[in-house]
């Protein structure tokens, strides 16, 4: 039997989760079924916080083309979980058997970091290049979803199987590789297996250390004639990744995104160091800049006590530099974007995470931004829709709890105040360090009138980042509209906030 949703006998593009939900909603639509349930059913063995499954409810009723809050397919019973209410006929003629379709309904793949078999730890910041350019490479074909690199690298040095990444990040190649030396020779092997196991493509390259970026290229060019053969004749007209002159500097530029990962004043120093290095022996390489650029707008725009002076308009200067340096460099414009928005520029940090896009339709932090700008713009429910997408694309980002921010942030705006909750819980569970859990559990709670719950959840953020109350109390923030930031000022006032913004 085939897994198929027809709509006036057409297909209906719908992914396998969401497929998966509407089939255990149906068989169950004599009763409600917990969201205990229906994660179990959906996600059998992942964990994953409610806030996945209200983002999959709200998708499946735009599929089933329900009207916003009339609730004619899909009834949410407060407290308890949902119900498939729409009436129902049974056509066994056509009753659909269970094939096994992929997670995401495309051609898709997984780049893991390559291994490296080496004591010389140049070639592991050296491996870890040749996957992120083949990652890039890639993520230029439109047709093509390729998982971020913040994601797929998070099992580095960790021993998984094709079975794991394919059920993780629902794709249907994985592409592993090793990078061997001997002496100024290097040896890179790369493997392409299917979600079945299969090995597509196994190859193995020996050249000079000084040919290796003609040696990306020819990776990336066997994968993509795999895929589609037919992409191989057109090949020419693919973007090319600009690729920095020095592969010095392409170290320090790896070397920094390691260290970005943390968020301590001391790997932000680190970080910052070997992206000014990477400038510094390539004034040309673009990522070097925005690299840089990247991480003073993290710092200065969460309120981290190590942020810099000025941050937000160094960091919009770099940012232009590297668009300058390289425009078909699709991180050049998502950074661009980052430093307008918090400036409180929407339109520009649209338009550039437009470009963004246009260049690579699978960049997760463009995604990210561009959801980010649209919540705070006044338009929250169409910047869920691109935030659940940046996190689709990179579900294991080291920075996913700032996705998650704004995916409570702007469930809060919509009024969805149920949904904001459960993501504030989410957050609490997962990510205890960070404060902003708890502040949005005060604001939403407040709202919602429960104030000694409110108060509890706000002693516990004040207590934890005081710091990252100042925003509230001295000004408001430029990327918040006048009317949303009042709302959320009062509902902190109500959990305990006790100066008001000027």
């Amino acid at each position: 039997m085939e897994r198929k949703l027809l709509a006036d006998e057409l297909p209906v593009a719908i992914g396998a989760r969401a497929f998966d939900l509407l089939v255990a909603l149906i068989e169950a639509r004599d009763r409600t079924v917990s969201k205990d349930e229906l994660l179990r059913a959906v996600w059998p063995d992942t964990e994953v916080g409610d806030n996945n499954l209200t983002v999959a409810i709200s998708a499946l009723r735009k599929v089933l083309r329900e009207m916003p809050n009339e609730q004619t397919t899909i009834r949410t019973v407060f407290g308890k979980g949902y119900r498939f209410v729409a009436p129902l006929q049974e056509h066994v003629a056509s009753a659909p058997a269970m094939l096994e379709p992929p997670m995401i309904d495309a051609p898709s793949i997984a780049v893991l970091p390559f291994s490296v078999m080496s004591d010389d730890p140049a070639y592991e910041h050296f491996g870890d290049g040749i996957a992120e350019d083949i990652i890039t490479e890639l993520s230029r074909n439109r047709w093509l979803t390729v998982i971020a690199r913040s994601s797929s690298f998070t099992y580095k040095d960790a021993a998984v199987s094709t079975e794991e990444v394919v059920r993780a990040f629902g794709v249907r190649y994985v592409l592993e590789g090793s990078v061997r030396s001997a002496g100024s020779r290097v040896r890179v092997t790369a493997q392409l297996v299917d979600a079945g196991r299969n090995v597509i493509l196994a190859e193995r390259f020996d050249r000079d250390l000084a040919d290796i970026f003609a040696l990306q290229d020819e990776i990336t060019a066997l994968i993509v004639s795999v895929i589609r053969p037919a992409l191989y004749e057109a090949e020419e007209v693919r973007s090319v990744r600009r690729r920095p002159e020095s592969i010095d500097a392409w170290s320090a530029y790896q070397r920094g995104v390691w260290h970005f990962k943390g968020e301590s004043e001391a790997e932000s120093r680190e970080a910052r160091h070997w992206f000014e290095r990477a400038m510094t022996l390539d004034p040309g390489y673009a990522p070097g800049y925005y690299g840089m650029a990247l991480v003073l707008l993290h710092d200065g725009s969460a309120n981290l006590a190590h942020a810099v002076p000025d941050w937000q308009q160094v960091g919009e200067r770099l940012a232009e530099q590297a668009v300058a340096l390289d425009p078909r460099d699709s991180g050049t414009h998502s950074v661009l974007a980052l430093a307008r928005r918090v400036r409180g520029d929407n339109v520009g940090a649209l338009e550039a995470t437009g470009r963004a896009l246009a260049l690579n339709p699978s960049d997760a932090a463009a995604h990210g931004t561009a959801g980010a700008t649209l919540v705070f713009d006044g338009h929250p429910l169409d910047g869920l829709l691109s935030l659940a997408t940046s996190i689709r694309l990179s579900p294991r980002d080291p920075r996913l709890h700032i996705r998650h921010c704004h995916l409570g942030i702007g469930h809060f705006l919509a009024r969805q105040l149920d949904a904001a909750e459960a993501t504030a819980l989410m957050m609490i569970r997962r990510w205890p360090e960070h404060s902003f859990g708890p502040r949005l559990l005060a604001a939403v709670v407040a709202e919602a009138g429960r104030i000694p719950e409110a108060q509890a959840a706000f002693r516990t953020a004040y207590a934890m980042s005081p710091k990252s109350f100042d925003d509230y109390t001295h000004a408001r923030m430029p990327w918040f509209r006048r009317e949303d930031f009042d709302r959320v000022l009062a509902a902190l006032r109500l959990a305990g906030l006790e100066s008001p913004a000027e």
